[in-house]
């Protein structure tokens, strides 16, 4: 009996085995063995996408400009922006710079923009092939930017065309019209975005353009160093799931930042101090800014020490949580719940944690 004799649920547990440890390797091997086994395979092959070496970004947009069909698979993309953010496409054809060039036009944006992300393209800046491959994912649900620093010669990100921010600034706009085309980006509901270096992070400017986007709502990012000078936006996002992990806020824009947040069900907040940014925290500063979630928030993990501020300002404990009538999940430590100097005196159950836990 040959494979092609299996039937598709068969065929389906053969893939699905072959596919664990997210191998597309053997799984596009697979693929090509007969067409049977192709048309039951391409989906999943295409479902879930990392970009693992700088020259499969160039090789895989060319693909999906050439094969739109194949776009209409892929939920879920992972890709790294590597250190100098530029990628060699010398070997890219008169033929696939002007696909890149219609699908650009087809956006609907200013001749200028236009002309500029065109440009971007030829230089073979990642942003800019991101942001067209992104443009042509029309189911894409799923984003993970696993290592990202936003670098690139970006005067002003909101503006320039060929960024990220650009793409997701514009997004957001047609968005909120009920412009539900392509560009519009409004299947994702997933990003995540990691930092690529070992110190420092990812400033408030770099993650709020992809907060705005009300399709957005799960969120999280590694390594944001989150400065209280920063003037944050008015909008409110949409997420209801927020990790902000290993990353250092000031105090007052952890409070200010969360109040942005009016439907959250479960934060996670690690602070990582001075390797990332601010070195302070105090847990006081985190429930101050989760006060409108008495109604919504479901779960609540705290990592980090507390610790004074410069100005000494104490670290106290976070404060009681009963009124918080839906959280059935705390994850922290006592120093953190109760205080490092022991500022709580009363029951710890009566005070601290809602009744129902």
């Amino acid at each position: 009996m040959s494979l092609d004799d299996l039937s598709d649920e068969l065929l389906l547990e053969i893939v699905n085995f072959v596919k664990i440890g997210g191998c597309n390797k053997d799984l596009s091997h697979l693929s090509s063995c007969s067409r049977h086994l192709n048309r039951v395979t391409t989906p999943l092959l295409y479902r879930d996408i990392i970009q693992t070496a700088e020259q499969t970004l160039p090789s895989l947009l060319f693909t999906i400009l050439k094969r739109p069909d194949l776009a209409e698979y892929v939920l879920r993309y992972e890709s790294s922006e590597f250190e100098d953010g530029e990628l060699d496409i010398s070997g890219f054809s008169e033929e696939r710079l002007e696909m890149c060039h219609a699908s650009i036009r087809a956006s609907k944006i200013s001749k200028e923009n236009e002309s500029e992300w065109f440009s971007r393209v030829q230089q073979g800046e990642w942003q800019a092939l991101t942001t067209l491959l992104l443009l042509n994912l029309p189911r894409l649900k799923e984003l993970d930017l696993a290592s990202y620093r936003n670098y690139g010669d970006f005067q002003d990100p909101r503006s320039d065309a060929g960024s990220l921010v650009f793409l997701f600034e514009k997004a957001a706009g047609r968005q909120r019209t009920g412009d539900k085309s392509v560009p519009s980006l409004g299947n994702l509901e997933t990003v995540s975005v990691a930092y690529s270096d070992t110190e420092m992070g990812l400033g408030f400017e770099d993650v709020i353009p992809l907060l705005e986007l009300p399709s957005v709502t799960s969120f999280a990012v590694h390594m944001l160093n989150g400065l209280a000078e920063f003037d944050l936006p008015t909008t409110q996002f949409n997420a209801r799931k927020l990790e902000v992990v290993y990353s250092s806020i000031e105090p007052d824009a952890l409070t200010r930042f969360l109040k942005r947040f009016p439907s959250l069900e479960d934060l996670s907040y690690e602070h990582a101090g001075a390797v990332v940014g601010c070195m302070e925290f105090l847990p006081q500063t985190l429930v101050a800014g989760i006060q409108h979630l008495k109604h919504c928030l479901r779960s609540l993990d705290i990592y980090g020490d507390p610790e004074d501020t410069y100005d000494d300002e104490r670290a106290l404990a976070m404060g009681s949580l009963v009124d918080f009538e839906k959280l059935v999940d705390i994850s922290t430590r006592e120093i953190t719940l109760l205080g490092p100097s022991n500022d709580h005196n009363g029951d710890f159950n009566d005070v601290a944690k809602p009744i129902h836990l």
